[in-house]
């Protein structure tokens, strides 16, 4: 091979771009955005557990009132708008409404009620009933010796003193007192109902159990 054929293909292999080759591209780098925080100064209280970056507060505005439960408004994306049926094929739920072609459920009033199982005997009916509801049952506010042990001696206690001091609800129509506790006062106790034990103590302790309504 002569000299001038040597020195072209010299200057054809240096002038030719070299063909890297392929691997994996590196991602340009972007810039992370900087999120804005308000910085607690040291002279501030900052209490133990909590992070030294807080958001902004927004400062109160003249005349504003209170943000309560009335009032408090609503974040972007926690309420929608209701889906409107029926307005053309391009809404998406135009035609049929979304209620596919023919059918139980696509006629008005086509849904059954709840516990319906096709006809069959539904679970509320084939489970076995047992007893009944006592509608002349009579419901009694208890109330326990121990309760009433602190009370002053010569206290007259019924339904409406309990009532006032808290030791019944205010919709309690009858009274029965049980002897849990000790008991030593003499208190004049008027009650609908009073167990064995509950009597005895309160004669020991030289009061008075009183029947009501009885």
């Amino acid at each position: 091979m002569s000299e001038k054929i040597k020195k072209k293909v010299e200057k054809k292999t240096k002038s030719a771009p070299v063909k890297k080759a392929p691997g994996k591209v590196a991602a340009p780098k972007v810039r992370a955005a900087v999120k804005k925080s308000v910085v607690v100064k040291k002279s501030e209280a900052v209490p133990q557990g909590l992070p030294s970056v807080v958001p902004r507060a927004l400062p109160p505005v003249a005349g504003e009132k209170k943000i309560s439960l009335a009032n408090f408004p609503s974040f972007p994306g926690s309420r929608f708008d209701r889906k409107r049926l029926g307005r053309g094929d391009s809404s998406g739920q135009g035609s049929t409404s979304g209620r596919g072609h023919k059918g139980q459920k696509a006629r008005a009033g086509g849904y059954h009620k709840v516990g319906f199982e096709g006809g069959q005997m539904p679970l509320s009916r084939r489970v076995p009933k047992r007893g009944f509801t006592n509608i002349f049952k009579k419901e009694f506010a208890v109330v326990n010796l121990r309760d009433l042990a602190e009370l002053p001696d010569n206290t007259v206690v019924d339904v409406a003193f309990l009532k006032e001091n808290g030791f019944v609800r205010r919709n309690a129509l009858a009274l029965k007192i049980l002897g849990d506790g000790e008991f030593a006062k003499k208190l004049v106790i008027r009650a609908d109902q009073f167990s064995e034990s509950a009597k005895k103590k309160i004669i020991a302790s030289g009061g008075t159990a009183e029947v009501v309504n009885g």
